[in-house]
């Protein structure tokens, strides 16, 4: 077979190996080295268009890291148009070279461009060199790339396995190509929405870098990468954090903290760390997630300019972290322009702009712009069926955060039908026992259990208890939450000895984790006081307020709200319970911490009314005046203490 110019054949082979396509995948499919160089020239190897090609291909490299993107993408353009000129439109030898350019194309997020300029290559290289060549290989997998970023996911997943057959066909099972082109391949499943066949591939792939003894690699690292997304897509935290600290541990021994190297494998550990911390409700972790967040941005500028579709992805993670912290209008404005950013440099398909519009969507709620979010939300979702198909995991977290925005609207009927589709499409998508159906199917029973039917929700808390406990283990705090929702459901059929036991399972479960002070702990007590109250066993109940009113003194403090209201509790089981004098006290106290916690707002004329009525009730039946009770309130909506009952002393 005829020789490409040793030195032209060098440069698209090091472009090939060293170009990372993805934002958390590996670089595409390299080829093996290339053979030893022969002295065989033809007279067309000996044109000197051909060295100018080379220089024009290097000259575009050194544009394109100054981010001079468009003269870049030109002068590959030209170095394409001369091998042409020598050696013939679609010839073996100008294959690479499109290839080079159509990576480039990548990197700048212009996928549409890349896919038109790979297929011509394609099919020149499969007529050229057959369809199982190294040519053909290679620019299927950039092909992969170009389907992947604009949601074709059917093709992009078919193409992988083509690869696959074919690198194994052309170096065996367990050669390096192949290591290279099952991590790729899981890069494209993961992006396809099918976690389980990139864990798959992911795990085959290290085994075989394993067996090569290349666990200290970049490309081994990107494997590893590869794994930990495959377990975010399905929600394995934990496991996705070990895997990524893997190959962050890899990665910065190998190029430096500050590496552009870092880039990916610092952002795909703080989005692993941001998800546990959530999970965990962990103030600390957040921190270390949004500080991994801001340095993979500074890397990603570096690397590529403040203008880049890798750049937009970095600002979208660090406005989730502000999104938590209750910091809106800095989220907003970051990811407005992350948004502004994939809308210049992304092709309307490409499924990365969905991610960015559903955080700004709940931004928008969050604000308290519900109408707003509500049509920015059906915009997406249209957008979201068309590049995604209409049952796709994507589609499914669309209609969920649709059905929480129309909860925000009472439009409760609607959000009902709404959640109850989200969870049928993600069953199909994802599976039957994933936790997202777990969270679409718990607001479905919440909304059916509000108009007033209790027994067909029980069925469907079970359920969710169940997927759960099978994800998260039997003593998760999530878990924990299911149990109580069960507990309130029971209560509301009156079956109080399951709620009971229901309650106190939940509060087992929070005491494992965060000890028996937690402020959790406190509200699980209010909840099994109420039942308790039910079966009138006033004793246990008073005891138990007591309790949690010690525990929310202890956790949030003696001027907090939920120690007043836990306050009031307590008060109206002592009224109850004719220990009248106490009971005033008790709701003083309550009264004089809503008052200062007000801080001169106006307080909550239910919360209010309803102490304003105890607190007269107890009054009068101390035999005192109404209008001495009305004074003392006077008093206290005031924020001053008028003191122990005349003769009381307390």
């Amino acid at each position: 077979m005829k020789q490409m110019p040793r030195l032209l054949r060098t440069l698209c082979l090091g472009l090939w190996s060293g170009l990372a396509l993805a934002q958390s995948g590996p670089v595409a499919f390299s080829p093996p080295n290339p053979p030893a160089f022969t002295y065989g020239l033809t007279d067309k190897d000996r044109d000197p268009r051909v060295f100018e090609a080379l220089q024009k291909a290097k000259r575009a490299n050194t544009l394109e890291e100054q981010h001079q993107f468009e003269e870049a993408d030109a002068t590959h353009a030209a170095a394409i148009e001369l091998a042409e000129a020598v050696y013939g439109i679609g010839s073996k030898e100008v294959v690479p070279l499109i290839n080079n350019r159509a990576n480039m194309l990548l990197r700048q997020g212009r996928s549409d461009r890349a896919e038109s300029i790979l297929r011509p290559a394609l099919a020149a290289a499969e007529l050229n060199d057959g369809p199982v060549s190294e040519n053909a290989l290679t620019v299927t997998a950039t092909l992969i790339t170009a389907c992947v970023r604009q949601g074709k996911k059917e093709e992009a997943t078919a193409m992988e396995s083509k690869v696959l057959a074919g690198v194994e066909q052309l170096h065996g099972k367990e050669s390096l190509p192949l290591a290279e082109a099952l991590s790729k391949a899981s890069y494209t499943f993961n992006t396809a929405e099918r976690p389980k066949d990139a864990e798959t591939y992911a795990k085959r792939s290290l085994s075989i870098y394993e067996k090569l003894g290349l666990e200290k690699t970049e490309s081994y690292a990107n494997a590893l990468n590869n794994l930990g997304s495959s377990y975010l897509e399905q929600k394995r935290f934990a496991e996705s954090e070990a895997v990524n600290r893997r190959s962050y541990e890899i990665v910065e021994q190998l190029f430096g903290k500050d590496s552009p190297q870092m880039r990916s494998v610092v952002n795909n550990l703080a989005v692993a760390i941001d998800s546990v911390a959530t999970i965990q409700n962990d103030k600390q972790r957040k921190d270390e997630a949004e500080a991994m967040y801001r340095r993979s941005l500074v890397i990603a500028e570096q690397q590529f300019g403040p203008q880049h579709p890798q750049v937009a992805v970095r600002l979208g993670n660090i406005a989730g972290v502000l999104m938590d912290r209750g910091k809106l209008k800095e989220a907003e404005a970051m990811l407005r322009r992350a948004i502004s950013i994939e809308e210049q440099q992304l092709a309307k398909s490409d499924p990365t702009r969905i991610n960015t519009r559903m955080k700004l969507v709940q931004t928008i709620r969050l604000l308290g712009r519900v109408t707003d979010a509500e049509a920015y939300c059906r915009e997406t979702l249209a957008d979201a069926e068309i590049i995604h198909g209409r049952e796709s995991a994507s589609v499914g977290e669309v209609l969920h955060t649709l059905g929480n925005i129309l909860v925000a609207l009472n439009r409760a009927i609607e959000a009902e039908q709404t959640f109850w589709e989200a969870m049928k499409v993600r069953e199909k998508t994802l599976g039957m026992d994933h936790i997202d159906v777990a969270a679409s199917l718990n607001n479905v029973a919440l909304l059916v259990q509000a108009r007033g039917d209790y027994k067909n929700p029980e069925s469907m808390f079970r359920r969710v208890i169940r997927i759960n406990e099978k994800h998260f283990g039997l003593d998760a705090v999530r878990v924990g939450d299911d149990v109580l929702n069960l507990s309130m459901n029971l209560q509301l059929q009156k079956r109080w000895a399951e709620a009971e036991q229901e309650t106190r399972k939940a509060m087992g479960i929070y005491e494992k984790t965060f000890g028996k002070d937690h402020h959790m702990m406190g509200s699980a007590l209010m909840g099994l006081a109420a039942i308790l109250h039910e079966q009138k066993r006033y004793d246990d109940e008073e005891a138990t307020l007591r309790s949690a009113l010690a525990v929310h003194q202890k956790a949030l403090g003696d001027q907090h709200t939920v120690t007043a209201a836990n306050m009031f509790r307590l008060a109206s089981s002592l009224w109850e319970r004719k220990k009248l004098v106490e009971a005033e006290r008790m709701l003083r106290e309550a009264y004089l911490i809503l008052s200062a916690q007000a801080q001169g707002q106006r307080l909550d004329d239910q919360q209010m009314g309803n102490v304003r009525d105890l607190y007269t009730l107890i009054m009068i039946d101390l035999r005192y005046q109404r209008n001495v009770a009305l004074d003392r309130l006077d008093l206290m909506r005031g924020g001053t203490d008028p003191g122990p009952l005349p003769g009381t002393g307390i």
